[in-house]
């Protein structure tokens, strides 16, 4: 019978290659299935001011799992809040629903936001990924969501005209702190939008790729005229991360794109509310649109508007 009694303490570069073999046994979707990949496991961190990351061992010193957490900026209306942010939850299969996340968790909360000074957490999860609703639900907090959208739009996508009349978006995303440090991380175009090298902190590997996606791109190619390439296993996916779009700038999107991909890029991620301006713009031109939430220990109203910083996503 296993030891359920974890031990947490803090990463250290001793444990990378343990940490990057639990890292590649984490693969994200379905119909389509990517592994991360970065060049150190602290290399999604490295980007926020003030971060830590948390391990928990076995009694043979080999890894249960890891967890990192980080104070960042979240802008509420017009107001920019601290926030302890969790993220890179990682357990270990044999180490699962023995309730590791909800340690991390508690770990994150009591060892190091609280200490700080944060009172407000949250992290952001899939919509249908119920694993994370239930280790919040278990830290025995009050928690909230706001759901958001994610599109995925190919740098190869030909946009004509951009329809800009929708409403304001309710979440969106922004670069909130850190622009002097961070200056080779982002550029901004003429217009003011900006784009976030997300790929820098990890890049996405290819691992399966259903045969009813590949039919589908081949179809959309055919009816929308611009081609997009069917990405082969292992191929690695390099994508970046648009922030400060406004009503009087997205015009100048398809101009981004196209300078993306003639730098070799060949995704760009936006997040937006539903139905909001952005979502009502670009939503026929992605390959993917996701439901995420953002899971939080405070109270909105409706009307509040989000911006999350880029890092976050």
């Amino acid at each position: 019978m296993k030891d359920h009694k974890f031990r947490i303490s803090s990463y250290t570069k001793s444990l990378e290659t343990q940490l990057m073999d639990l890292e590649s046994q984490s693969k994200q979707g379905k119909l389509v299935q990517l592994k991360m990949k970065r060049d150190s496991f602290d290399s999604r961190s490295k980007v926020f001011e003030d971060y830590r990351i948390f391990v928990a061992l076995a009694k043979d010193k080999s890894l249960q799992g890891v967890s990192a957490g980080a104070i960042v900026p979240l802008k509420i209306n017009d107001q920019i809040e601290r926030t302890g942010l969790g993220y890179d939850l990682r357990v270990q299969k044999d180490w699962r629903r023995m309730g590791l996340a909800r340690q991390f968790g508690f770990n994150l909360i009591e060892n190091y936001f609280k200490p700080s000074g944060v009172s407000k957490f949250c992290t952001t999860a899939k919509k249908e990924n119920l694993a994370v609703y239930k280790a919040a639900r278990s830290l025995y907090y009050n928690w909230y969501d706001t759901s958001f959208i994610y599109l995925t739009i190919s740098t190869d996508t030909s946009i004509s005209k951009i329809n800009n009349t929708g409403r304001e978006p309710g979440f969106s995303a922004g670069l909130l702190s850190g622009r002097q440090s961070l200056r080779s991380w982002y550029t901004l175009s003429d217009s003011g939008i900006g784009i976030f090298y997300t790929f820098k902190m990890y890049s996405l590997l290819v691992h399966h790729i259903s045969p009813i996606v590949r039919l589908g791109i081949k179809l959309r190619n055919l009816f929308k005229g611009s081609r997009m390439s069917v990405p082969s296993r292992g191929e690695e996916i390099k994508f970046v991360t648009a922030f400060d779009i406004t009503r009087e700038n997205i015009n100048s999107f398809p101009g981004i794109l196209k300078d993306l991909r003639d730098k070799g890029i060949q995704f760009c991620n936006i997040v937006c509310s539903q139905n909001d301006f952005i979502h009502e713009a670009l939503r026929n031109f992605a390959l993917n649109e996701y439901e995420y939430i953002l899971i939080r220990s405070f109270e909105l109203d409706d009307i509040d508007r989000i911006t999350i910083d880029v890092r976050c996503l």
